[in-house]
């Protein structure tokens, strides 16, 4: 890696992951190529990330850039990575992941091939705390916008995650990551993508993705369902044909919700997620395995 006009920024955002980071940070300087740089950002830490890039910077001879600032959440986070990158493509590496060694060669290759797309997405292996290692890969694409935008919001197998995805960087020219939200903040930039660019699959794996246990728990924020819905639903960023879905995904979001409250045994509010669900997505809230959840957490709560 070398300081020229890059091909790829590759952006860590990092919020108290100071045991994961230095291995992260290696996977991505152990990349082949001089057209990559790294940006490392610090969203304001508590525990020893600070001490950490500093040894890492010494290490590796200030390799790469790193900045500080006071927490503001992931998106405010990769919004100035977004800002800060002077690459063509944009990489967004979460701070407990790993690049796969032959990642960006992954990633440069299929550019070559398809120049025109604007996100690429890739393979990954989801790493789990017992060791365990599941290849994860996307559903099969869709030739149109709408099939893609449908596919990845009304089916709950079909999921997205950043580590496994190059962005254009002037794909973000007009939409960004959204700051006002703490849990889902992803979704609307990967539905925004799926709704308005070229986007394709690639056939192999480009990242190690932790899996915590206790993640769970953080996923229950059952009153930012409504306000991620509708950042996704905006009419001045999605067709009109689009907001016909609207309903059936706010449904499925409330379930969502609901499965996470009851597995974590939170059963009162595990119902409430529920009956808020009912009138949305009858057809999801109504089958057996919910519904048996649903009756559980109505006799617990």
């Amino acid at each position: 890696m070398i300081h020229k006009k890059p091909l790829i920024s590759v952006i860590i955002p990092s919020y108290n992951y100071a045991e994961y980071l230095s291995e992260a940070v290696h996977s991505v300087l152990q990349q082949t190529g001089d057209d990559y740089e790294l940006i490392v950002i610090n969203d304001g830490s508590t525990d020893t990330t600070d001490e950490e890039v500093k040894v890492l910077l010494k290490e590796t001879k200030n390799s790469f850039s790193y900045y500080q600032q006071k927490n503001m959440g992931v998106s405010a986070t990769r919004n100035k990575g977004i800002k800060l990158a002077k690459g063509d493509y944009i990489y967004f590496l979460d701070s407990d992941d790993k690049m796969l060694e032959d990642a960006l060669d992954t990633f440069r290759y299929s550019i070559q091939k398809q120049p025109l797309a604007d996100m690429l997405i890739a393979r990954y292996f989801s790493v789990y705390d017992d060791g365990r290692k599941k290849e994860r890969c996307i559903w099969p694409l869709s030739q149109t916008q709408e099939e893609n935008f449908k596919s990845y919001l009304l089916n709950v197998d079909h999921s997205l995650l950043c580590s496994s995805i190059l962005f254009k960087k002037k794909a973000f020219n007009n939409y960004q990551f959204p700051e006002h939200l703490r849990i889902y903040e992803d979704e609307p930039v990967f539905a925004y993508m799926l709704a308005n660019f070229n986007v394709i699959k690639i056939d192999k794996p480009v990242a190690l993705v932790q899996k915590h246990q206790n993640s769970l728990r953080h996923q229950v924020h059952h009153g930012l369902v409504k306000q991620s819905v509708d950042e996704i639903f905006n009419p001045s960023r999605i067709s009109s044909s689009l907001m016909s879905y609207r309903s059936h995904y706010l449904g499925l979001k409330y379930l969502d919700q609901f499965r996470t409250l009851y597995i974590v045994g939170e059963y009162e509010k595990a119902w409430s997620q529920y009956l808020k669900a009912l009138p949305f997505n009858k057809k999801a809230a109504l089958k057996v395995s919910i519904l048996r959840k649903a009756i559980r957490s109505w006799l617990k709560k």
